[in-house]
């Protein structure tokens, strides 16, 4: 009985330990329990707000689609040097599942002061796309299900928000490349 006891304890320990291991090991950080990137930089003291808020602007029409009728700034203040914008990440599908994130996107909320800025990426969302026997669901996912304690994080999800974490950080590298630039090149 003793044996039995003990066997039974030490799986269940192990099982809730899996879970938790899971969960505290996500390749995205995670804030409430929503994907949350944040971090202040700083750069050049002589940058100042205006300056790195122009940087920005340009950074932002580099990297970001505009059409006539889109534009992926959705707010801007240059007096508070805040630029809000819709971030495209693309598609991800985790090999061997019979799902895929869709038009992944999140918002970027870029805050701007003299020598230094901070970014913020949230609400991280996409259409999640299921197929099964030839037929194709599709839904609104806002990867807050994966974040559930209750739940174990699986294989294809972890896959996702390892991709999703791999382009978060290039634009945050392409970002402060931008910012870090000279304020005017020298021609």
């Amino acid at each position: 009985m003793k044996t039995l006891s003990f066997f039974l304890v030490l799986t269940l320990t192990v099982l809730l330990n899996l879970d938790s291991y899971a969960q505290s090991n996500l390749p995205v950080p995670v804030k409430d329990g929503t994907i949350y990137y944040e971090n202040v930089v700083k750069v050049n003291e002589n940058f100042s707000k205006a300056d790195l808020f122009e940087k920005a602007k340009q950074w932002i029409a580099e990297n970001f689609t505009s059409t006539r009728v889109y534009s992926p700034i959705q707010y801007e203040n240059e007096k508070s040097g805040i630029l809000i914008v819709n971030v495209g990440l693309g598609n991800v599908s985790p090999e061997k599942y019979n799902y895929l994130y869709e038009n992944i996107n999140c918002s970027l909320k870029i805050q701007v002061q003299n020598g230094k800025y901070k970014y913020t990426f949230t609400k991280f969302k996409s259409t999640i796309a299921i197929t099964s026997e030839n037929k194709t669901i599709r839904g609104d996912s806002d990867f807050d299900s994966i974040f559930d304690p209750r739940n174990k994080v699986g294989k294809g999800d972890l896959f996702t928000l390892d991709r999703i974490n791999l382009m978060i950080q290039n634009i945050i590298k392409s970002l402060s490349r931008s910012l870090n630039e000279p304020v005017t090149d020298v021609f």
